[in-house]
């Protein structure tokens, strides 16, 4: 809790496991850093964040770094945030995630994600919605040449990404004022998504939220499907 890892020049975590949340790493209001090509390879677990566990914390991978070969049996193939935030640059990608729920390789319960550099999350799966992104509130911006790659959502919403609006209560936000709902953006500016799929609704994107739900933002700009 509160405390910092880094992995620099090429080090790793491999073949690691974890009967619950997180199979490499959990962080309450932590950072990871990985830079310099470093990896996290090889991760299981048996709940949420097959790689990392996020609540409040931060997970940046630079320079050409990578989570690769991870696996949750419910939510966030690779990362689960609760509040969190994710940064990949330069390069720096998830590779080979699966989720038996939501979000084949990141699962966003509040909190962001950003791409940028060329970034990449590639070949990645969820049971349910999202094959590379699901978000219950939270952002998702993608620039600069990043990419999502062959994502699927065997279930669902969101061969790549899917975000809904959720209705909290007064006891998930210690309000007096239940009914308030969570807002999430999507920014895709100059990057592309290749190949996803989703059994039945947004192939690539899915978007969905009720009717008392605040404005969503999503902005498409430069970007190519195919």
């Amino acid at each position: 809790s509160g405390g910092s890892v880094t992995l620099s020049g090429g080090s790793s975590v491999i073949n690691s496991s974890a009967g619950q949340f997180g199979g490499a790493m959990y962080l309450t209001r932590g950072s990871v850093t990985l830079s310099g090509g470093s990896s996290v390879v090889n991760s299981t677990a048996v709940e949420n964040g097959g790689a990392m566990y996020l609540v409040g914390g931060s997970v940046t991978l630079s320079g050409g770094s990578s989570v690769v070969n991870s696996t949750a049996g419910k939510s966030g193939g690779a990362m689960f945030l609760s509040g969190g935030s994710v940064t990949l640059s330069g390069g720096s990608s998830v590779i080979n995630s699966t989720a038996g729920w939501d979000g084949g390789a990141m699962f966003l319960n509040g909190g962001s994600v950003t791409l940028s550099g060329g970034s990449s999350v590639v070949n990645s799966s969820a049971g349910s919605d999202g094959g590379a992104v699901a978000l219950s509130g939270g952002s998702v911006i993608l620039s600069g040449a990043s990419s999502i790659v062959n994502s699927r959502s065997t279930g669902y919403y969101g061969g790549a990404i899917s975000a809904q609006a959720v209705r909290t209560t007064a006891e998930d936000t210690c309000s007096s004022s239940a009914g308030i709902a969570h807002r999430f953006r999507i920014d895709l500016l100059n990057s592309s998504f290749e190949s996803s799929t989703a059994l039945l609704h947004g192939g690539a994107v899915a978007l969905s939220g009720p009717f008392w739900a605040p404005v969503n933002i999503t902005v498409f700009r430069g970007c190519s499907f195919s």
